[in-house]
């Protein structure tokens, strides 16, 4: 059975924007079973930014699911979604995505109290991708996310993401995905 996107009304074009937008997202999931918030997030970060590099639909699976809590929540452009439903968009990414040329996240501050904790942190991704137009594009993606945390047993999880101030270029031209429209 094939997988849909969960996403119904809206293009191709935009699904495969958002997607794109998730990959960052998902470059602060997680955590290893450490002692502190700060070094879970850094370690899992730092993974995660790996494996969008690869583009590592395997790798990206397991993470998000080994270190997403079971009630996840992903917010982006007034869109919420389960962790499977952006994995879902995520691999529906890697198709059209042909070539990451950068992948980079950066934790820019962490706070933690007791068994919570909030992470916000810089994503940065840069890659060709096949549009509709049935030509490669040069996406350029700058986004912050707030992630907020919470301690389950030994191990940190995250509870839910929140993308804000997402500026995004096409072949160095302002884009926004939410805009372009349907039926084209």
């Amino acid at each position: 059975m094939t997988a849909k996107s969960p996403i119904s009304g809206n293009t191709r074009q935009n699904v495969y924007m958002k997607t794109v937008l998730a990959l960052f997202v998902l470059a602060v999931v997680g955590s290893a079973a450490q002692a502190d918030l700060q070094s879970d997030a850094r370690s899992m970060n730092n993974q995660m930014t790996s494996a969008l590099k690869k583009m590592d639909v395997k790798s990206v699976e397991k993470i998000t699911k080994q270190w997403c809590s079971p009630n996840f929540k992903y917010t982006e452009l007034g869109r919420t979604q389960t962790r499977q439903e952006m994995v879902t968009d995520i691999k529906m990414s890697f198709t059209q995505i042909k070539n990451v040329l950068v992948s980079e996240s950066k934790i820019k501050k962490i706070t933690q109290k007791g068994n919570s904790g909030t992470t916000t942190g810089t994503h940065h991704m840069v890659c060709d991708i096949l549009m509709p137009d049935k030509k490669t594009h040069k996406l350029d993606y700058f986004g912050i996310s707030t992630d907020v945390w919470a301690k389950n047993g030994k191990k940190w999880q995250v509870v839910s993401m929140s993308m804000m101030n997402l500026k995004m270029t096409l072949d160095g031209k302002p884009f926004d995905p939410s805009k372009m429209g349907g039926g084209n």
